[in-house]
């Protein structure tokens, strides 16, 4: 599989993601050593504990939502995309509201942040955990989608939706005076009644 850079070289995937990896001995180390930290696991519990680790404020995207002990989000700053969403499951802020019985601890939302109601501090650790953001979803889709159609392997499977109009009232026809047909209403996308897999 190829990919661009940022310069707009081709480049073997595999070599670029190779290129990029950096092996440490020391988890820990590489903490204190980072200024972005991104904690993607599949861990169900918290296993990053001590919040020493992040005095240096870096901003911490903690995208599997279960590694940060309660102890260290109580010392920052925190940003979620949805309020509801983040606090359920024994997510890391889920128990860090448990542990102090209130959500005093969240600073906002990220809605919050692009709008400029909540300012990110320079001089504290910023921790996003987005529990309910799709965007990363829709990123990878799209690439598998582009990728697919792309090789020419792809499959239409005609009325795979039983449901196309759930979000939106169905299309309506009428007989215009010239005495066609014509559709008053079909949002973009949405009358298609089929989905393209790859084979």
């Amino acid at each position: 599989m190829r990919t661009k850079t940022g310069n707009g070289h081709n480049v073997q995937l595999e070599q670029f993601i190779e290129d990029l990896k950096t092996v440490v001995q020391d988890g820990q180390e590489l903490i204190r050593s980072s200024d972005l930290v991104v904690v993607a696991t599949v861990a169900t519990q918290p296993h990053i504990t001590d919040p020493v680790l992040f005095n240096h404020h870096p901003v911490v995207l903690h995208v599997s939502l279960r590694d940060l002990a309660p102890e260290i989000l109580l010392t920052a700053t925190n940003i979620v995309d949805d309020i509801e969403h983040c606090q359920q499951a024994n997510t890391s802020t889920h128990l860090a509201e448990q542990l102090t019985g209130s959500r005093d601890f969240l600073d906002g939302t990220l809605d919050d942040v692009i709008a400029g109601r909540v300012l990110v501090p320079a001089d504290r650790t910023v921790v996003f955990s987005p529990f309910g953001l799709g965007v990363l979803d829709l990123a990878v889709g799209k690439f598998v989608y582009d990728e697919v159609v792309r090789s020419g392997k792809s499959l239409v499977i005609e009325d795979f939706f039983h449901e196309r109009h759930r979000y939106g009232p169905p299309p309506v026809t009428s007989t215009a005076t010239s005495g066609r047909r014509r559709r008053r209403w079909s949002p973009r996308g949405l009358h298609s009644s089929g989905i393209r897999l790859m084979r």
